[in-house]
């Protein structure tokens, strides 16, 4: 119960919190919480970076100095820093190329099912518990969407993206076991 917020609120049950997010209990190592904001930040959008270099590295498949300059460039756009007081959002929305990276390496076929399984579902649970459940559904709904416009204007390889559309669901069902914690 955190009883500094009116006149008292939930700690553990309100999600923005992310008192289970385990990103957050590194970070409680930096006693002032202006040092911990600030390594939160830091720690984001270095993942986003990272993750949309890997995305476009690996399933896009530009070439090194591309992907480079984009990982670079991505947490330099606006949107990152119009947000950076809202520490949850940043993290939920730093999985976002790290998770459809996951998607478009299945449809490609350089992941096996089971490590789609294991990566896809933690990091949709990481994405829920950072504390922004919006970023988790709406990268889920982008995903149905990739997948839907794939069996639309895919035709050679329907029952590969229908084989995916159907597998995405199982990251879920786990994802949903990783964060029940939250839920409950």
């Amino acid at each position: 119960w955190n009883h500094y917020h009116f006149m008292g609120t939930p700690l553990a049950a309100t999600m923005q919190h992310g008192v289970f997010y385990p990103i957050n209990y590194i970070l409680y190592i930096f006693p002032p919480f202006v040092a911990e904001a600030k390594f939160d930040i830091l720690i984001h959008l270095i993942f986003a970076g990272v993750g949309v270099w890997f995305f476009s590295y690996r399933v896009l498949e530009n070439p090194q100095p591309v992907a480079m300059g984009l990982g670079a460039v991505f947490p330099c756009i606006s949107w990152f820093w119009t947000n950076a007081d809202n520490l949850a959002r940043m993290g939920g929305v730093s999985y976002i190329p790290w998770i459809l990276a996951m998607l478009g390496l299945l449809l490609m076929a350089k992941i096996t099912r089971s490590a789609f399984l294991f990566w896809h579902s933690l990091l949709l649970a990481l994405a829920f518990l950072s504390g922004h459940p919006q970023a988790f559904f709406y990268t889920f709904l982008v995903e149905l969407a990739i997948l839907i416009t794939l069996l639309m204007f895919w035709p050679g390889r329907w029952k590969t993206t229908l084989q995916s559309t159907l597998q995405i669901f199982g990251p879920v069902a786990a994802c949903a076991g990783l964060a029940a914690v939250q839920l409950l």
